[in-house]
């Protein structure tokens, strides 16, 4: 479907870089069957959606040269969004490469359809809040400080944040204020780097 040929077309916004305004792109996106409106305030279910996600669109990224940072499925009815996360080894992304990615994901969503009615697709840079989606970022961020959020309380409480001791298959260990804590991955609903900002942006201006 090319733009005006469907009422169904959503808007591509393209985000690059550290808090920089979107550069946007409209094209006609198209289906994935959700279970049910229950479902789709379910955060687990939301993961099941991104892990689909990621299989169709891991693979085109990857051929055109990107590294494929991760994918989130937001099922807002309101405003359902599909946000992509991509970046590159030698000098990151600007909102050039966001915009080559954005118009082969879009051609690639209108054949294969992996959303349902009106939605968003954002393809962003992963920022110095880099989010967090495999074990091998927490791996390689080690020593960092990171906030996650989990499905699930563990003592009461869902978010935690702390630097990042170590991860392996099935838990990343989190020190929280001279405590270690176990996090299943399995049970991450969000995680990302979480930066001392003001020092980042004073060492950018000394």
């Amino acid at each position: 479907m090319r733009e005006g040929a469907c009422s169904k077309s959503s808007c591509i916004a393209i985000h690059c870089g550290f808090c920089a305004p979107a550069a946007t792109a409209r094209h006609p996106l198209a289906t994935f069957s959700e279970a049910s409106s229950k479902t789709s305030a379910n955060g687990r279910w939301a993961m099941a959606a991104s892990d689909k996600l990621k299989a169709l669109l891991k693979p085109l990224v990857e051929d055109l040269g990107y590294e494929f940072v991760g994918v989130e499925y937001i099922p807002n009815p309101k405003n359902r969004l599909v946000r992509i996360y991509i970046d590159r080894e030698d000098n990151g992304v600007g909102v050039e490469d966001c915009e080559i990615v954005s118009r082969e994901v879009s051609a690639l969503m209108d054949v294969e359809e992996p959303v349902s009615g009106h939605y968003t697709l954002e393809v962003s840079s992963p920022g110095v809040e880099r989010p967090l989606f495999e074990v091998e970022h927490y791996q390689r961020f080690v020593g960092e400080t990171a906030r996650v959020t989990l499905h699930s309380p563990i003592e009461g409480r869902r978010k935690f944040k702390g630097t990042i001791v170590r991860a392996d298959e099935s838990n990343v260990i989190l020190l929280v204020d001279g405590v270690e804590w176990e996090l299943p991955l399995a049970d991450v609903h969000r995680a990302e780097l979480a930066p001392d900002l003001d020092a980042l942006f004073a060492g950018e201006s000394g």
